[in-house]
């Protein structure tokens, strides 16, 4: 008698077969993919590990060589793009890394100095070691001509108007109180600001005022100390001062009248002591002090 597998059987069978093999190619072309993958890695060349350099330096007074602190020092590519950008520290050095091999040019940048530029080209795996050294930039101003000649930009005035509202480290008047005390000029602000000491002066034409540090020490008589005078940020060179045998010297004070008017000032920022002074009016004629003008932004 001939056995006879039921049909069923036959077809669950076939079921499972094509399962079996469909399972079985789709390993084989995972299996493939993988190896393929594997050779194209390996066949892919390593990209070489490319050096960085490195720049440090310090920025330095010309005539002193006394470092100068706070100034922004730019690094440039050939096309002039800025690629990085410091501030020196208080010995007026600074450092920048990670930089591409290849010719630069550095800027160095602060209010009172002449920008000063160098080419010089960065080394993969160094450190390229220079100084910069900066000339002083002396403002001479004329009677009124403050507004022409050193005008006050929205960044100086805010960093003036931080220190105000900190109020910190010194004396300051704003604008606000300009226009509440509507002084006739601008010795008349400085009246009874602690430190300060107003002086007469017949000699002066334009005024007969003026503006000196006072001081004194332990057992003996109070004296002037001297003073000096920004306009802007930029170091004024003081025109009421005179010269020669029997002139009044520094610690006779600045004449500050002739500058400009109150009503063209933005505020005022005076520094009695050398300790107090922000590192931006730090020069070597600061002598005991400072006393920083900012004129009002002109209008567009």
């Amino acid at each position: 008698m001939e056995y006879r597998r039921p049909e069923r059987s036959l077809r669950i069978l076939n079921l499972r077969s094509r399962r079996d093999m469909h399972l079985l190619v789709h390993l084989s072309l995972s299996l493939a993919l993988a190896a393929v993958a594997t050779v194209s890695v390996r066949a892919t060349p390593a990209v070489a590990q490319v050096e960085r350099g490195a720049v440090e330096g310090q920025v330095v007074d010309e005539d002193s060589g006394l470092g100068i602190p706070v100034v922004r020092v730019e690094i440039l590519d050939p096309e002039g793009r800025i690629v990085a950008s410091t501030s020196t520290d208080s010995d007026g050095r600074f450092r920048v890394e990670e930089l591409a091999e290849g010719p630069i040019r550095l800027r160095a940048e602060r209010i009172g100095y002449a920008s000063t530029s160098r080419e010089e080209r960065i080394v993969g795996g160094e450190t390229l070691v220079l100084t910069l050294r900066m000339p002083s930039e002396v403002l001479t101003l004329a009677p009124f001509e403050v507004g022409a000649r050193a005008l006050a930009r929205p960044a100086e005035l805010e960093g003036f108007q931080e220190r105000a509202s900190r109020g910190v480290g010194g004396t300051h008047i704003t604008r606000r109180e300009i226009d509440l005390r509507s002084p006739g000029r601008i010795s008349d602000l400085l009246v009874g600001v602690p430190g300060l000491r107003i002086s007469e002066s017949p000699s002066l034409g334009r005024s007969n005022r003026r503006v000196s540090l006072a001081w004194s020490l332990p057992g003996q008589a109070g004296g002037r100390c001297p003073v000096q005078l920004f306009v802007n940020g930029v170091p004024a060179r003081d025109l009421g001062r005179l010269d020669g045998p029997g002139a009044m010297g520094a610690t006779d004070g600045v004449s500050v009248d002739h500058l400009a008017h109150p009503s063209a000032l933005e505020g005022i920022e005076i520094y009695t002591d050398l300790a107090s002074v922000p590192a931006e009016f730090l020069t070597p004629d600061a002598g005991c002090g400072v006393i920083a003008l900012w004129t009002r932004l002109q209008s567009r």
